[in-house]
């Protein structure tokens, strides 16, 4: 009978033990994903769509000089940036503004790896390119954070049109 007392709590300690430590794995595997590990696995789902050619228009929010408050859009064909302009008048702006939103998630991993103060990222549910970044490197700045908001994303170069005033 003490045997089996014995045998029986040490398999419900050990189950419940085991439980328990499980438990702390998976609550502890979640925290060990980085942000940049993140940010690669859903650039890596975002590559096997194979998508080349596409446009997007994009944000960036901050204490910078940003050229259009309504945003900038991209025409990528062959995944190259081959055209940025501003969305509402459709005048071409600077070549650094011309990025892929491969070149996105490249530049969310490095800044990711910064280990800034705040850093949230959040990806499109069906084609999975990150869709909103906000990053402050140091809470303690004013002038450090921006958020970047893609706002629209088309396969078709016909999608994401530009709004002229006065059209």
């Amino acid at each position: 009978m003490l045997s089996e007392m014995i045998s029986t709590n040490w398999h419900s300690v050990g189950f419940a033990a085991m439980r328990a430590w499980v438990t702390f794995a998976a609550v502890t595997c979640s925290a060990c994903t980085s942000d940049a590990d993140e940010i690669r696995a859903a650039q890596r789902a975002w590559q096997a769509l194979h998508i080349q050619d596409y446009v997007f228009v994009y944000f960036k929010s901050c204490f910078c000089d940003f050229p259009d408050v309504a945003g900038v859009r991209v025409t990528v064909q062959g995944a190259k940036a081959l055209e940025a302009v501003n969305i509402n008048w459709g005048d071409a702006v600077d070549k650094q503004y011309a990025v892929t939103l491969d070149d996105l998630f490249d530049d969310a991993i490095e800044t990711s790896d910064r280990d800034p103060d705040v850093f949230k990222v959040q990806f499109d549910r069906k084609y999975h390119f990150i869709d909103l970044l906000a990053v402050d490197s140091d809470t303690s700045a004013e002038d450090d954070g921006f958020d970047l908001k893609v706002s629209c994303f088309s396969e078709s170069t016909e999608g994401c049109p530009v709004k002229r005033f006065g059209d």
